[in-house]
């Protein structure tokens, strides 16, 4: 994702929730995804992406430029840093041994 163009106007929203300016904001999201950007849908010309605590947006493929970040959407009350829990539940299953070397 360190590649994406991100639309104006997702450029705004994030410079909006940030309290930066909108290069700031762009540099910020585009190492977020990087980081902690999960893809949750592929479609032929696009990739829906979320991150944990912010939203999810579409990043649209494109053959002549780099990918495209056009739309994105927010919770309202979106606090525009990056969660990441840790696993709450197990559903009581032991850990999976740790594969071995047999000699």
């Amino acid at each position: 994702f360190i590649d994406l163009k991100v639309d104006k106007t997702v450029a705004a929203i994030f410079s909006a929730g940030l309290g930066v300016d909108k290069p700031q904001a762009v540099a910020w999201l585009r190492q977020a995804l990087d980081q902690y950007g999960v893809i949750i849908q592929l479609q032929r010309k696009s990739v829906q992406v979320w991150l944990p605590g912010i939203g999810r947006g579409w990043v649209r493929h494109r053959v002549d430029a780099p990918p495209i970040l056009r739309q994105w959407h927010s919770p309202p009350d979106a606090r525009w840093e990056v969660t990441i829990k840790p696993q709450s539940r197990t559903r009581g299953l032991p850990v999976p041994p740790l594969p071995t070397r047999d000699a």
